[in-house]
């Protein structure tokens, strides 16, 4: 019998903080936006200091949405690893607000929450929460195959991470890392801009390292 892979370990990153939906449908970062990505390119590079001195690359690859917001983030963390960012379409936000559209931002909210619970329903915008959380967990065992035994970094958004983590582990599991995130998980507050969920995966399980930590941003 052959060998089970070696563990991947994926790092995925909320994009920084952005400029108002309301002035424009896709935005990009703020200058605090900019430096969140930096402090935790710092911080990501001390965690691959050991997979760069026995590999000589610390990161396989830089994954990111094809949001604005996502890719300006991942170009920061891509460069300071000698990489350059993939688009990945699964690791889209569940559903963009555009500014441009018809629809009220209060009903986008509205809609956003009813997803929240009803996470099968199929909302009039994006996916539902388990759509969502389904093809980020397909990204993540897609990253095992691809990348075994290596670090991957995956740029993407509030919601998906947290529709993500539903998928993932169970409600006591989440506790255990981030109680408030387990308790508010669609909480901006608490899955902050640039904060890093880690999950390592294998042939048989994926455990949930940490759950949006945060400490490393200004």
């Amino acid at each position: 019998m052959g060998r089970e892979p070696s563990p991947t370990t994926v790092y995925f990153v909320r994009h920084g903080q952005a400029t108002r939906f309301a002035d424009a449908a896709d935005a990009g970062l703020t200058e605090a936006g900019v430096q969140q990505a930096v402090a935790t390119a710092q911080f990501l590079t001390a965690q691959f200091l050991p997979a760069q001195f026995l590999t000589g690359q610390p990161v396989a690859a830089v994954y990111t949405s094809g949001a604005r917001r996502a890719m300006d983030t991942a170009a920061i963390l891509a460069q300071a690893w000698g990489r350059v960012a993939i688009v990945d379409p699964r690791l889209c936000e569940r559903a963009e607000y555009d500014p441009t559209a018809d629809m009220p931002v209060a009903d986008f909210v509205a809609m956003w929450e009813r997803a929240n619970v009803q996470r099968d329903w199929q909302p009039p915008l994006g996916d539902s929460a388990n759509a969502c959380g389904l093809r980020m967990a397909a990204f993540v065992a897609a990253c095992h195959a691809q990348w075994p035994g290596r670090h991957v970094v995956a740029v993407s958004h509030g919601g998906a991470i947290a529709d993500l983590l539903h998928q993932l582990v169970t409600q006591a599991g989440l506790a255990a890392r981030n109680p408030a995130l387990a308790a508010r998980p669609y909480d901006g507050a608490v899955l902050r801009e640039c904060s890093v969920t880690v999950v390592r995966v294998d042939a048989a399980d994926v455990t949930l390292l940490a759950a949006a930590s945060a400490a490393h941003l200004p």
